[in-house]
């Protein structure tokens, strides 16, 4: 997610999967008609049998009868519809998922918003770890990666760093929130202000610190794919997630370095937390020949193959950089690429994120995401709760701030020993030495 609520999961348009329908519009509708008979827009699939499957369960008549209660005895008349959605939102909370969510008409247009990469807020991309809120990345030259916390001292990293958890927003506790609820929160209009608290972890087992930030919004563009020309023919390409013009920022990068003269590629894909399956699919095409990218399970054993048609083999040597922040559709470009042999991946475990959500749309422009499948590297590897291991094992010095990743110039071993690996086995492989 990002303050714009990026979706490390998977979206589907309703176009392509027309019959999907869910089950929060059922219970809608039975609890606005207390078990009478249920009637669809047309163009829906009636549900009869999972409405008669809600009625058959213990707990249902309850939920009905606690409705009627509320209704008839509550000190202010209460509203229903309020009464409704939280009744949706906790059914999808108890799955026990944090990838799963309901999205109310507010939440599912923030969502959609995000899709466009443009949005007033911080510059900050976090997800779900657990019941927190997690810094995943900032973008470079936004609030978030340039402000300095209150009362920090001279020579401290600015902005704020992966792993930070967020505690609260313009003061409000944010602590077991929903994600979406607190990127309502952080987004606003440029020019306003807004006070983050975050906990940051200590290092080497040290305590850690609660530090503010009093960002002033700005409009934030993202930029999902930058390409650099650094010395000796090495084109850098940091991709930091993967939305529906990344592809076609990727292709742009790509021809400018080709143009430049690249002979080697760097593919940083660290604090990358995914995106967009089409959009992953996309990307490696521009990557690497045509075959299988990964493939779906979802709970009936049917699988799905996302399979590269129009591949183009790059055509120089490339390496690739992940961290423990590289997730989702960044873990399935990856994950390819090392079973394909592609290239090999230089830097520490990543996230492990291998389900995938897919959102609904629902009535009353609101939408629901759930985890509907499992999905596997070419070679069958299921890394949920795993990850990737790289191929070169180079850790990140906890002495340096985070905020340097996407910046090709810190190459050195004591700045970034991951990309000073990654140049070093790229020369070997282009003959260099």
């Amino acid at each position: 997610m990002s303050d714009q609520a990026p979706e490390p999961g998977w979206r589907q348009t309703p176009a392509r999967h027309a019959w999907m329908r869910t089950v929060a519009t059922v219970l809608i509708t039975a609890l606005v008609t207390f078990g009478a008979t249920t009637y669809f827009e047309r163009g829906q699939v009636a549900s009869n049998a999972t409405l008669r499957a809600l009625e058959a369960q213990p707990a249902f008549p309850r939920l009905l009868q606690a409705i009627t209660l509320t209704r008839q005895n509550y000190v202010t008349k209460p509203n229903l519809n309020n009464m409704v959605q939280g009744a949706i939102s906790g059914a999808i909370a108890s799955l026990g998922d944090p990838y799963s969510q309901y999205f109310n008409a507010a939440d599912y247009s923030a969502f959609n918003q995000q899709s466009s990469g443009q949005y007033g807020g911080i510059g900050v991309e976090v997800e779900n770890q657990g019941t927190s809120i997690v810094v995943f990345r900032t973008f470079p030259g936004t609030p978030a990666a340039d402000t300095a916390y209150q009362g920090a001292p001279a020579g401290a990293p600015r902005g704020l760093q992966p792993g930070d958890v967020f505690v609260a927003v313009g003061g409000k506790s944010i602590v077991g929130a929903p994600l979406q609820a607190a990127s309502n929160l952080i987004r606003g209009a440029p020019g306003s202000q807004v006070s983050v608290t975050v906990e940051r972890p200590g290092t080497d087992g040290g305590q850690s610190q609660r530090l503010t930030f009093v960002f002033t919004r700005a409009t934030v563009v993202i930029p999902t794919a930058i390409g650099t020309m650094l010395p000796g023919g090495i084109g850098y390409l940091n991709v930091n997630q993967f939305t529906e013009t990344t592809p076609d920022q990727v292709k742009t990068a790509l021809a400018t370095l080709k143009k430049a003269g690249m002979k080697g590629l760097v593919l940083d894909l660290r604090n990358n937390p995914g995106g967009l399956v089409d959009s992953a699919l996309g990307v490696a095409s521009q990557l690497m020949p045509n075959g299988l990218l990964t493939y779906l399970v979802d709970r009936q054993g049917q699988r799905q193959n996302y399979t590269i048609t129009n591949g183009t083999r790059l055509g120089v040597p490339m390496v690739v950089l992940v961290n423990g922040f590289t997730a989702s559709a960044a873990e399935i470009l990856s994950g390819a690429i090392q079973d394909r042999g592609l290239a090999p991946l230089i830097g520490t475990q990543t996230f492990g994120k291998g389900i995938v959500q897919r959102i609904y749309p629902l009535q009353g422009n609101t939408g629901l995401k759930i985890t509907v499948a499992h999905y596997y590297t070419p070679k069958g590897r299921d890394i949920n709760k795993k990850g990737l291991t790289p191929d070169h094992i180079v850790a990140f010095p906890k002495n340096v701030s985070p905020n340097i990743i996407g910046d090709p110039s810190q190459d050195t071993a004591s700045a970034d020993p991951q990309m000073a690996e990654a140049l070093s086995v790229l020369r070997q492989e282009m003959g260099g030495g």
